[in-house]
């Protein structure tokens, strides 16, 4: 007999052996009077993360129920362009004071080791949640598009909504806008 109350069965996945494919980074962009035409756009990876999905036992279907990030995982990488391409890689002394400055004024690791979204709820297009960062609990929208032969989900996040303050160098002439984009590129093989 079917029996048509079963639990989806969920299943955790972490960033080392199941995940290797899947890539998430961090995309920041300069601004202020003088940051626009000299400051830099960058890259930033991120290396320690957890996924945790339900499978409906029904449909095989896999839905999202919600990723942790491990906030010292960050690893500055590279210097981009508006699309998102690399032009030069950061040097050792760059990448090391972009990860100490993040990693203490923004995500404040010591306090808070972890940021986490929770997906309310999944439509063909979007996520929607909640985003909890630096203790604070905000609604997030993220977009899903197929690109090839991955799925790449982008979520807009404003960190001056989760108690940090906005980076800003010279009296504002450089600075970072608050709204950063955290883009995941997952192998739709992966989904299956």
């Amino acid at each position: 007999m079917l029996n048509v109350f079963r639990k989806p069965k969920e299943k955790s996945l972490s960033s080392s052996k199941e995940l290797k494919d899947v890539q998430m980074h961090v995309y920041t962009r300069a601004s202020g009077l003088i940051g626009r035409f000299l400051g830099r756009d960058l890259k930033i990876r991120i290396d320690g993360f957890e996924v945790t999905y339900v499978e409906d036992a029904a449909t095989g279907r896999k839905a999202v129920r919600d990723v942790v990030v491990d906030s010292d995982s960050l690893s500055p990488m590279a210097d981009v362009n508006e699309n998102r391409f690399e032009r030069l890689y950061l040097t050792l002394t760059e990448a090391e004071r972009v990860a100490r400055r993040t990693k203490n004024a923004i995500l404040d690791v010591s306090r808070y080791p972890h940021v986490e979204y929770r997906v309310d709820h999944e439509d063909e297009h979007y996520f929607q949640g909640q985003l909890r960062m630096r203790g604070i609990e905000q609604p997030l929208r993220c977009e899903k598009k197929l690109e090839g032969p991955e799925l790449v989900v982008t979520c807009p996040i404003d960190y001056t909504q989760h108690g940090a303050l906005p980076y800003k160098h010279l009296l504002g002439l450089f600075s970072v806008k608050p709204t950063v984009e955290v883009v995941t590129r997952i192998p739709v093989k992966l989904l299956l």
